[in-house]
């Protein structure tokens, strides 16, 4: 979540919403979370559990690429 936000701090190509799923349940069942931290990636790529740094920030750039997905990160629907 820190780390999410400070990369939107200093780029305003990303923007970050930070949920907290007992007050919003719908939008856990939108997402398919069902354990956090989730970070879902423009509405498709989704990251579970916590990650190091530099994997979390890969895994953000790689979403952001056109092209295809990183395996398991793709959610469905």
């Amino acid at each position: 979540m820190v780390l999410s936000t400070r990369m939107a701090i200093e780029s305003e190509l990303l923007t970050t919403d930070v949920i907290m799923v007992n007050l919003f349940p719908y939008l856990a069942i939108r997402h398919q979370v069902d354990n956090v931290p989730t970070t879902v990636i423009n509405g498709k790529d989704k990251l579970v559990g916590p990650l190091s740094e530099p994997d979390y920030v890969g895994r953000v750039l790689a979403a952001a690429e056109p092209g295809p997905r990183p395996p398991g990160g793709r959610l469905s629907g």
